[in-house]
């Protein structure tokens, strides 16, 4: 688990759990079975076509004898895309019906599609597609390496998070004129120098981290807290319950205060809720 997530890092992991609410639905289980039986045949053949689309005429040649290729690469394009176009049509009306996310609810369902084509004998399910999120580069300028182009050395640099403590200098111990005590005054002086020196460094590296909107966990979003705002949201959006008695079933004292907690991470989550 880290200890710093960027700030998209909630709304992601409340849709994971809002689809897992949706999969203890059997209505929704049995439309999703319905779902990857009516579009196993259409994936099929928009690979099918995809494939034929990479191989292509040579574009840097536009001698007449090549026309009737560029015409069937134009034809298999127009097909490819139709397809498409009728495939993304049917995922958009299955994403809008049972209120997945407006922003990636179609690509997940797309890529849950392909992962149950790959492993037919597996039950339907809906997992959440790839969402890209590089950690942020932060530290200090460190050669890593160097090659050698010509008469040019290159030095290969990277950020690194590294922390180089104050090192100790070395210093005289004399026990006929001086005693323990002041031995261990010394001591504890170089670890507080010591310690400092990494500390500063330290808030140095997480102030860069907090610059790029990566930021510590919030005591609030607990598991069960996350859980419970899933739960609200599968039963505003698909059951259509009044928020009263969603406090109620998800055992918040404060339906209200509930409910703007509830709609904020719809909001993040491109959850659409109904109005009334």
């Amino acid at each position: 688990m880290f200890e710093r997530y960027p700030a998209d890092w909630w709304p992601l992991e409340v849709t994971g759990l809002y689809y897992e609410q949706l999969l203890a639905d059997l209505d929704f289980r049995a439309a999703l079975a319905v779902l990857f039986q009516d579009l196993a045949e259409p994936a099929e053949r928009l690979e099918t076509l995809g494939d034929a689309i990479w191989t292509h005429p040579d574009f840097r040649s536009f001698q007449p004898s090549i026309v009737p290729e560029w015409a069937q690469y134009w034809n298999a394009y127009q097909d490819y895309y139709r397809a498409y176009n009728d495939v993304g049509q049917e995922l958009s009306a299955f994403s809008a019906r049972w209120h997945l996310p407006t922003e990636y609810g179609p690509q997940d369902v797309w890529y849950s599609l392909n992962l149950h084509l790959a492993s037919p004998e597996s039950e339907p399910t809906l997992l959440m597609g790839v969402r890209i999120r590089s950690q942020p580069l932060v530290g200090t300028l460190v050669a890593t390496g160097e090659v050698q182009s010509g008469s040019n050395r290159i030095v290969i640099c990277m950020k690194l998070p590294y922390i180089f403590p104050n090192v100790p200098l070395p210093f005289l111990y004399d026990p006929v004129e001086q005693n323990r005590a002041w031995l261990n005054e010394r001591i504890d002086a170089i670890c507080a120098n010591v310690r400092q020196s990494i500390l500063s460094q330290a808030e140095v590296l997480e102030s860069q981290v907090e610059a790029e909107d990566w930021k510590k966990r919030s005591t609030r979003y607990t598991p069960s807290y996350l859980r419970r705002i899933a739960r609200a949201l599968y039963l505003r959006a698909v059951k259509c319950m009044k928020w009263d008695d969603i406090g109620r079933k998800c055992g918040v004292s404060s339906p209200n205060d509930f409910a703007k907690r509830v709609r904020y991470f719809a909001a993040q989550c491109s959850i659409p809720l109904p109005k009334s």
